[in-house]
């Protein structure tokens, strides 16, 4: 059987990274007020942002956080970030990867 060495510096980044994310989802992304405020978002922001910004018309299929919640740290002030409409911005699936590639 081989042996599998894992690089223990990326290893305990890559499971803390996890576990913020984690936190993140149980504190606003697996709630039903997430769920309908983005639906409304979109409803009401149908398209891309940055790609309206490059004169291009696409769906915004994600919405994203502009200030990532995962910047603070109480669960209180993560709901308070994550449900502020104004640091919403609909993105196409393009640019919501682009906006975290940013981030990491």
């Amino acid at each position: 059987m081989p042996t599998i060495f894992l690089n223990k510096k990326k290893y305990k980044k890559e499971k803390e990274t996890s576990k913020r994310d984690n936190l993140n989802h149980k504190a606003v992304y697996n709630t039903r007020k997430w769920r309908e405020l983005r639906l409304q978002f979109l409803i009401e922001n149908p398209l891309c942002k940055r790609c309206i910004k490059e004169n291009k018309f696409n769906s915004a299929v994600e919405v994203h956080h502009i200030i990532p919640i995962s910047t603070v740290n109480t669960l209180l002030e993560k709901r308070t970030l994550g449900y502020d409409w104004n640091n919403l911005e609909g993105l196409c699936s393009k640019h919501h990867k682009e906006a975290h590639k940013n981030y990491n």
